[in-house]
């Protein structure tokens, strides 16, 4: 994997004329695995890898680093203008990273269009969170366990399966 970003998917001039690019940024294991799996996005997609994989070496400066990193790879490649950027847990929050690190850029090469975040969750710190509420009711809960048990469900969640495979 010694290409950085790799273009796992390519779009002929033609076909992805208007098609913003999009990179991925790799998840927490530091593969892009998952992304090379994608059906045709019918435009050039582009990922990045951890390149300290292998060897397992921190990045000192933490998502800072890793952005200002990942952003030399973007520039070194060759895009140019805007780009859809986002990525896949950990790669939602180094894209975060990236898109402030170009926000406060004088004049960056590519800027971010949009921002694709794939089950990065949202932390809130304590002291920001709202007062609890009060308890929830749970009184129905049992009748909603039924429900999601019941033989009719799990039928129409076989049915819905099978209708993705086609």
């Amino acid at each position: 994997m010694e290409d950085n970003p790799m273009c796992i998917q390519y779009s002929p001039y033609e076909n992805s004329r208007h098609a913003t690019p999009l990179v991925l940024i790799h998840d927490g294991g530091g593969t892009i695995f998952p992304y090379v799996r994608l059906g045709s996005l019918n435009r050039d997609v582009w990922a990045i890898h951890d390149p300290n994989w292998s060897t397992s070496e921190l990045y000192e400066g933490g998502l800072d680093e890793m952005a200002g990193v990942y952003i030399d790879f973007i520039k070194n490649v060759g895009i140019r203008g805007s780009i859809l950027l986002g990525g896949w847990s950990l790669g939602g929050y180094i894209s975060l990273a990236i898109a402030k690190k170009l926000a406060g850029a004088v004049s960056p090469e590519f800027s971010i269009a949009g921002m694709l975040i794939i089950d990065s969750p949202l932390h809130i710190p304590m002291c920001k969170l709202r007062p609890a509420g009060p308890d929830p009711d749970f009184e129905h809960l049992p009748e909603l366990t039924d429900f999601a048990m019941s033989p009719y469900y799990a039928g129409m969640a076989a049915i819905q399966a099978l209708s993705k495979l086609s």
